[in-house]
């Protein structure tokens, strides 16, 4: 059964294959996403700079998925958004 991962502005490292979530960690834990449950999240990024006269549109403002922990074989549901070059929980 997945678990909702708990609501936090915390900064996680995410792993990239062919530009979709593969592996993360977060607080020393690894998870391994869960093939073909992987959402994409498009609309107008948060913050554009001023310099930026056409904004994209539907650009990725995060992810959703599922993942199975690399410890215990726990799954859970994780959402992450960019901000600032890094991936945070949301």
């Amino acid at each position: 059964m997945l678990q909702q991962e708990r609501a936090a502005q915390q900064e996680v490292a995410v792993w990239f294959v062919n530009g979709e979530p593969a592996r993360r960690v977060v607080d020393g834990r690894r998870w391994r996403v869960v093939a073909r449950t992987v959402q994409t999240h498009r609309g107008e990024p948060a913050y554009i700079s001023p310099m930026v006269t056409h904004p994209p549109q539907s650009a990725v403002i995060g992810y959703e998925f599922a993942a199975v922990s690399a410890d215990d074989g726990r799954q859970q549901l994780f959402r992450i958004r960019p901000e600032a070059e890094r991936w945070l929980l949301r």
